[in-house]
């Protein structure tokens, strides 16, 4: 995932309040934040394993997308079964093809 992702989802669930900073730097920069997301996922990660970091992850809302629905059919190419394409095959030749 992308640092700024991550900075945006820190920032979202209000991590990037709970990063200490030094005087010189008192804001959190988007870096700093997504350093600290990938920490808390990796101590999760070490702790509960994949199924850990799986519901974390789940809970922050990062399998929630609001792309629109993929199919994986082309429209201008629909996929034919095996018995639709060997039907159109037979009643496309005619008496002088060859095959």
């Amino acid at each position: 995932m992308r640092n700024d992702a991550l900075a945006r989802r820190a920032h979202q669930v209000g991590l990037d309040e709970c990063v200490i900073t030094a005087d010189s730097k008192p804001v959190v920069s988007p870096k700093m934040a997504a350093t600290t997301f990938e920490a808390v996922i990796g101590a999760v990660y070490q702790d509960g394993g994949n199924a850990a970091v799986q519901r974390v992850m789940q809970s922050l809302g990062f399998f929630d997308h609001e792309l629109p629905a993929v199919t994986s059919q082309n429209p201008l190419f629909p996929v034919m079964n095996s018995d639709a394409i060997l039907t159109d095959v037979q009643t496309s030749r005619s008496p002088h093809s060859c095959g």
